[in-house]
């Protein structure tokens, strides 16, 4: 390995990984190839779902126009500029969640935590709605009081060691809203996956209603009974993949894992301190099959080198290097019409060592002139490597008398 770059950017507040190549993320300024997923499936590359059509969330109602922070997974952190630019009570300022008040299981504060969606295992989940179908025109759009709790065909798990179970699997409180009043949770394959808006919530799982969330009515932005008066941690919007006209499910065991990424504090949570950890698999030493594969990354400088370098240790003493050799290679020097002019033979043991220096003279021990030469570094049954370097050699003044 090279080195390590660790890039620390100011984020205001906590929420989901944007999706590789997301537009909002290149208008940023952020190297998206380099984002880590927000979420995972398991089994990879099987899951039933997409993210809504984002040209209808331009124009659907209830979310303004703003699109999720995972498009692919239709999903975010409730927080302004995202979703219903709205913030619940789930807030990434605060060190832990505590409880809204004695007997209520809303919980206040933060952060998010790592969720775990698993198919196959229902739950109850708190049931909102008009009452009737709701069409994405309907006025009544924002009027979705409880109606009941049902079952729905998945389970929802905080798993994460910032938890307050320390990373154990601990249960979490469901809604959604019944857009089309069937009395059951059924995205189907429209643009807007038939608008059945699901909310992860923080709170501690109960299969009894609790008269906290009966109250609510989640289409409202505000008011002490809106969607921002609940725990909702994430707001989820899946559409159903079609295949071949026909819609896709899932299969018993399905694991949905979302990762959010969190504001870096002292302490997320007392007693967890803030911490990062790298795995290392083992240095592989004399390996053919690594050591093929790093061909590609030799490499050769300072090129061009331009009559010296800070890396020389005097000016008569003047060096390119190649780097990322294999152990044992031949490296040979070629000037642009195809003449040999160097040979280095590489034989180097010592596992540390992946570089070979070029004092920039011929086989007559001549220091060579300015121009371009090609470098083939012949790794046997490795493979090989060809490089072009430039040198541009220092001024020489002869004077006369």
């Amino acid at each position: 390995m090279d080195g390590m770059l660790m890039v620390h950017q100011n984020v205001k507040d906590s929420g989901i990984v944007l999706d590789q190549l997301d537009s909002r993320a290149v208008a940023n300024g952020i190297s998206t190839n380099t984002l880590t997923g927000a979420w995972s499936y398991d089994p990879p590359n099987s899951q039933w779902f997409t993210g809504p059509d984002t040209t209808a969330v331009n124009t659907a109602k209830l979310i303004t126009g703003r699109q999720f922070q995972s498009q692919s997974l239709g999903m975010s952190f409730p927080t302004v500029g995202s979703f219903r630019s709205a913030v619940t009570r789930v807030k990434a300022n605060g060190s832990s969640f505590t409880p809204v008040a004695t007997g209520n299981p809303l919980l206040n504060g933060g952060p998010l935590r790592k969720i775990q969606i698993v198919f196959g295992t229902p739950s109850q989940a708190y049931r909102y709605g008009t009452g009737t179908n709701i069409l994405l025109t309907d006025t009544n759009l924002n009027l979705t009081p409880y109606r009941d709790m049902v079952s729905v065909p998945f389970s929802v798990f905080a798993v994460d060691d910032l938890d307050s179970s320390q990373g154990a699997p601990r249960q979490l409180n469901v809604a959604f809203i019944d857009a089309d009043n069937s009395g059951t949770w059924d995205p189907d394959g429209t643009p807007l996956g038939g608008y059945e808006f699901t909310y992860i919530l923080a709170s501690t799982y109960d299969a009894s209603p609790s008269s906290f969330y009966t109250s609510k009515n989640p289409g409202i932005a505000g008011t002490a009974n809106g969607f921002t008066s609940m725990d909702i941690m994430y707001a989820w919007l899946p559409r159903v993949k079609t295949v071949n006209g026909a819609l896709l499910t899932w299969t018993n065991g399905d694991k949905l894992t979302v990762t959010p990424y969190r504001i870096t504090r002292p302490n997320f949570v007392p007693g967890y301190p803030v911490k990062y950890s790298w795995q290392i698999n083992g240095t592989s030493i004399g390996n053919p099959s690594v050591a093929a594969s790093s061909l590609n990354e030799i490499n050769a400088y300072p090129n061009p080198h331009y009559a010296g370098s800070r890396l020389e240790p005097d000016p008569f003493t003047r060096f390119i290097y190649f780097s990322h050799l294999p152990s044992v290679c031949n490296i040979y020097i070629y000037t642009l019409d195809g003449t040999l002019i160097r040979t280095i033979n590489r034989n180097n043991t010592d596992p540390n060592n992946s570089i070979e220096p070029w004092d920039l003279q011929n086989f007559n021990q001549i220091p060579v002139a300015s121009g371009m030469y090609i470098v083939y570094i012949d790794a046997g049954s490795l493979g090989s490597s060809t490089l072009k370097i430039a040198i541009f050699t220092p001024e020489e003044r002869i004077q006369t008398f």
